[in-house]
């Protein structure tokens, strides 16, 4: 028996005598700590809010709990201690102070990552003072290979590892009004026609469509779909930012204009520039009653709690339209868990934690209250998605989804599109100096 399976057996054996001490009282789940307060060992963990102790969606925060104290009274001698709770509105602050805290060493045992970011963590590894580490040993090869393969590949680092477990994916769709469209459109031009038609047929219609258009990760990737669709490109093979280049620049500039066209022909606000979040936008549906929403299929579990389950009954969902008539093509995003300590009790303790929270059949089952599933199993046999109509179709939309570069560059092209998109909604800058501007910005950034 090595030292390590003698210290993991001798913590069992503690663990044993400790779950017949813990008091009957023991609150085993709260919005700051998972596990018994008084537990011999503690992990850190950065969360994201709506896969935690206070997500949003109730029937979420409720299976959430439930596997929390499920694995705490299974680990009676681990706590588990929330350093941070990010909100989805402060994912760009969140990602860039974890990465710093990484450089610095003092990043959390457990952190989530917006999977956009785990490709700079990937390429910046030998800067780092801690690095996610992989997780691959933990696991069978049944459970490696039930991963849908885009996002086990996007999970493994350079080496060939496998260093975070990607917990739950999404899709960006267009939510419409059913009782209002009985075919949803399949181009931009069929959107913006129904949309002027029904503004001025019903008065209750302030806006005919509606996006998030401030600075959140989503302002830009709503729309990659439509840019991937007539094959526009941000980076190259090597991860070198060509969205400014040759055709890329044409197609990147045809997304600038329809965001223009959008709000020159009065079928969307500039005030859009101020939704930066699932709230932002759910506050606006209820206000304005749009028969056109291009947003995440998230909303499903939040809209409903806004909007009221009357109303909700009336939306749909279909694939993000396309430009020129192309095959629509949706943007699949998502969240991913990955380990930073490098200390084996730790590392191995901290994926116990990850893999029955997060994963395995009803881990991920959990996850797909509000989301979409990155497990086969899940989606072929877990009948309760199949009982949620906008999360199932959803799902069936992945086939026709790209998942967001790994380039190391490519948040900065986020962020900086994000402030070109919202110029050119606005209107203080024309398309084509909103983005020159934003190429400028990235390339003062970019590092061969």
């Amino acid at each position: 028996m090595t030292k390590l399976q003698k210290v993991i057996a001798l913590s069992l054996i503690l663990a044993c005598l400790l779950s017949l001490t813990v008091h009957a009282n023991t609150s085993w789940v709260t919005p700051d700590v998972i596990g018994n307060p008084n537990a011999e060992h503690t992990l850190t963990i950065w969360l994201h809010r709506e896969f935690g102790p206070r997500a949003a969606v109730p029937a979420s925060r409720e299976l959430l709990i439930e596997r929390m104290e499920s694995w705490a009274r299974k680990n009676p001698n681990v706590k588990v201690v929330i350093d941070m709770d990010m909100g989805s509105d402060k994912t760009h602050e969140y990602m860039t102070k974890l990465f710093e805290s990484a450089r610095a060493g003092n990043a959390p045992d457990i952190a989530s990552l917006d999977s956009f970011y785990l490709g700079k963590f990937f390429e910046a590894e030998n800067e780092l003072k801690q690095k996610p580490q992989p997780i691959d040993q933990y696991m069978t090869q049944k459970e490696l290979d039930n991963y849908f393969d885009a996002y086990r590949e996007f999970c493994t680092a350079p080496d060939g590892t496998l260093r975070a477990h990607f917990y739950y994916t999404d899709a960006r769709v267009l939510w419409y009004r059913k009782d209002l469209v009985e075919t949803p459109p399949t181009t931009w031009d069929e959107l913006i026609e129904m949309a002027k038609q029904l503004k001025a047929a019903d008065p209750s219609i302030k806006e005919g469509f509606l996006t998030y258009g401030g600075r959140w990760e989503n302002t830009t990737f709503n729309f990659w779909g439509p840019y991937w669709a007539s094959g526009g490109k941000l980076v190259d093979d090597s991860g070198r930012p060509i969205f400014n280049e040759g055709e890329n620049r044409e197609k990147m500039l045809d997304i600038m204009r329809l965001l223009k066209r959008l709000v020159d022909e009065g079928i969307m606000p500039p005030s859009v520039v101020s939704l930066a979040s699932t709230a932002d936008v759910n506050a606006a549906i209820a206000n304005s009653n749009p028969p056109f929403v291009l947003a995440g299929s998230w909303h499903s579990g939040s809209m409903p709690l806004v909007i009221g389950e009357e109303k909700f009954r009336n939306w749909d969902i279909a694939l993000p339209p396309s430009l020129h008539g192309e095959e629509q093509v949706t943007g699949a995003g998502g969240w991913v868990k990955a380990i930073f300590t490098d200390d084996p009790i730790k590392r191995e303790l901290a994926f116990s934690f990850i893999w029955h929270v997060y994963g395995d059949l009803k881990g991920m089952a959990m996850a797909t209250v509000n989301s979409l599933p990155t497990f086969k199993d899940v989606v072929s046999d877990y009948a309760p998605l199949k009982n949620q109509p906008f999360l199932y179709k959803a799902s069936t939309m992945l086939s026709n989804s790209q998942l967001r570069p790994t380039a190391a560059i490519y948040p900065e092209i986020s962020r900086t599109l994000q402030i070109a998109f919202g110029e050119v909604i606005i209107g203080s800058k024309t398309p084509e100096k909103a983005l020159d501007d934003a190429w400028k910005n990235v390339m003062d950034l970019y590092v061969e």
